[in-house]
């Protein structure tokens, strides 16, 4: 059964994990808590068949330097080294439009007009139900991948 909100998860899961075969998307997930990583990736199966994952703001700002490019980014914004918000922010400094779901706990008003004030980005406050993270991803025209199996 699909997890129905961010207290739900499972193990965490580190680097390149191909989710099945068929889709052709990429998503990459930024959050320093693994069942939250791997609640994400349940919940976004369905669009990708290719996920990194960062446990880090730094290396979330490495994989968006050096793994693209993506289909969709998905973040936590209080992670070590940088937050998601300012990895966000020097994407599109660099020229990347890599559509953002931003996450947070601490929806903060700074945080809330950063992300607001973005392109093609959309905050979501924890705890967020499973088809919440569903429809931001569908928000940025994202289909369902064809499944194998």
């Amino acid at each position: 059964d699909a997890p129905t909100s961010v207290a739900e998860g499972s193990a965490p899961a580190v680097g390149r994990v191909a989710v099945r075969e068929g889709g052709v998307g990429r998503i990459l997930v930024a959050d320093d808590d693994g069942a939250m990583r791997a609640l994400v990736r349940h919940v976004l199966r369905r669009f990708a068949s290719d996920f990194d994952h960062a446990t880090n703001g730094l290396e979330l700002a490495t994989y968006l330097h050096e793994g693209g490019p993506y289909d969709l980014v998905v973040t936590d914004v209080r992670m070590a080294g940088m937050t998601g918000v300012h990895a966000m922010i020097a994407a599109r400094n660099s020229g990347l439009t890599t559509p953002f779901i931003v996450m947070t706990a601490f929806p903060e008003d700074t945080v809330r007009r950063l992300v607001e004030s973005t392109e093609r980005s959309v905050l979501l406050s924890k705890p967020f139900q499973a088809r919440e993270l569903y429809a931001a991803a569908r928000s940025f025209g994202l289909e369902e991948r064809q499944q194998v199996g």
